[in-house]
């Protein structure tokens, strides 16, 4: 099987196919419809065929037959184990904080219903119907953000996720109105449904809202990164910095492959100086873009390969494996891999937003830049962009706080059952407010260099042009403190948000 980026309009099938991190984001963001294969059908109803059997024959099956973490020695009757279904949504549901945004819970009920249509989860058909009717529908559950120490799966917002789904909790509907889920559903034409054996610990069990928040955290880092690359390339051009430093010689003597693809970025973005403004040796932040850059690529390229892998994944437990008529148990709800990666992640993007944070303060220093100081023809009268360096240092800092890495920082729960927890949400949440704060970064120097630019006595090359141009269609040239600078910088940041400079 092969993955490609869907088509417009096309609908995101799951099951037996490979879903990548952009079907998950188009459904997340753009309400692209989703679809069960055919294939994937025939395998969920083998793998509950093998689950209702093993029930039949009264066999110990973890969650199941027996309770959960420490209560796994006690034995759950077959009068019970529907009964138990609703109970232990309930019981699970104790999330706190504010609410996930709707893409991540979007995010998060794809991927769940992904992971339940390939068939090893041994849930009925009809419940991978339902998620995937409230995705189609454009409900949205109102999860909290806290409550997951990432194994056993996201436990406690997989719940919330799942309440709704058989009449309980809070939805957003289309419209963005909170109601209740059994108002919702009325609304919406869509009737609750009466969860069987297995079924709420499938819905709970897994890591999909620690991969759905680390999806998109890591489609916006892509963007984000070609972002700065771009914005680095601009105050290079309005510092007259010595291209020298992209030849690619030099990069074929430390042949990592991201500095190779920056520095070869780079010298096609921009060209000599005109005239030659300082000594041979730029500050860093001009000089090493491709030593700095280059890695925070490849640290992309190795969470991608993580995630991809994780999208694939079956993550529930136990496991059914119809094809020899068992049902096994096991550890695949733990997110330590996706922890790492996270916290990797995370930590080269803070490091990318301090780069770029250092380069803004040379910008607006007219001793270290050679242009006006604070980017304004009167700095004696106006501040001009002296503030905005500010906001991103203090962005910068506090992405410091945030790159703790919390893969290292375990508590045991369930008894000590779960003695080792990988805190895979957390990293994942704090990926994607690092993320969108060097996206905050990026957006301040790059309004800063096309400030800068408009200083330059002579032309820059083709593409910073173009990019310049992009730039002066939302923002204008600042000649005097006269609005907010924060509405430039908001302008900038929608630009990039977009992909569109």
């Amino acid at each position: 099987m092969t993955g490609r980026p869907p088509e417009a309009g096309q609908a995101v099938a799951v099951g037996d196919v490979v879903l990548l991190p952009d079907h998950v984001a188009a459904v997340a963001r753009d309400g692209r419809p989703v679809r069960m294969t055919d294939r994937a059908r025939a395998s969920v109803a083998a793998a509950r065929r093998v689950v209702e059997a093993a029930i039949d024959r009264a066999v110990p099956i973890y969650g199941v037959t027996t309770g959960f973490g420490s209560m796994s020695g006690t034995t759950v009757s077959r009068e019970e184990q529907t009964a138990i279904q609703p109970k232990i949504l309930r019981s699970h549901a104790v999330g706190s904080g504010d609410p996930l945004p709707d893409e991540v819970v979007r995010a998060a009920m794809l991927l769940k219903a992904h992971t339940l249509a390939q068939g090893r989860s041994g849930v009925r058909a009809e419940l991978v119907d339902h998620l995937i009717a409230f995705l189609n529908s454009g409900l949205c559950p109102l999860v909290p953000e806290q409550g997951s120490v990432g194994a056993s799966g996201d436990l406690a917002p997989l719940a919330h996720l799942a309440l709704p789904l058989i009449g309980e909790g809070v939805l957003r509907t289309p419209q963005g109105q909170p109601l209740s889920a059994a108002e919702a559903l009325r609304a919406q034409g869509l009737e609750p449904i009466a969860l069987q054996a297995k079924e709420a610990s499938s819905l709970t069990n897994g890591t999909e809202v620690s991969l759905a928040l680390a999806v998109l955290g890591l489609v916006d880092a892509e963007r984000v990164v070609a972002a700065a690359e771009l914005a680095s390339a601009l105050s290079f051009a309005a510092m007259r910095g010595h291209v020298e430093a992209f030849d690619q010689r030099i990069h074929r003597l430390r042949p990592h492959v991201g500095q190779a693809e920056t520095a070869a970025r780079l010298e096609a973005l921009v060209s000599p100086a005109a005239e030659a403004r300082r000594p041979i040796h730029d500050v860093y932040t001009l000089r090493c873009i491709p030593q700095v850059i280059g890695p925070v690529r490849d640290s992309l390229r190795h969470a991608r390969q993580i995630i991809e892998i994780e999208i694939g994944s079956v993550t529930d437990n136990p496991l059914v494996f119809a094809e020899s008529d068992e049902i096994v148990s096991g550890g695949n709800f733990h997110g330590h891999a996706l922890a790492i990666a996270c916290d990797s992640l995370k930590a080269a993007m803070a490091s990318l937003g301090v780069f770029c944070e250092r380069r803004t303060a040379s910008l607006i220093d007219g001793s270290s830049s050679g242009l006006p100081h604070l980017l304004v023809a009167d700095p004696s009268l106006n501040s001009g962009f002296m503030v905005a360096q500010y906001a991103a240092a203090s962005i910068a800092s506090e992405n410091k706080t945030l790159s703790h890495p919390a893969s290292v920082d375990s508590i045991s729960t369930a008894g000590g059952t779960e003695d080792y927890n990988s805190m895979s949400a957390t990293a994942a949440r704090h990926l994607r407010r690092v993320v969108l704060n060097v996206q905050r970064i990026v957006a301040i120097e790059m309004t800063c260099a096309a400030q800068a630019l408009d200083f330059l006595e002579y032309p820059a090359a083709p593409a910073i042009a173009a990019a310049h141009s992009r730039i002066r269609q939302v923002v204008g040239h600042v000649t005097e403190d006269a609005l907010p600078v924060h509405q430039l910088i908001d302008r900038v940041e929608a630009l990039i948000q977009r992909g569109d400079v």
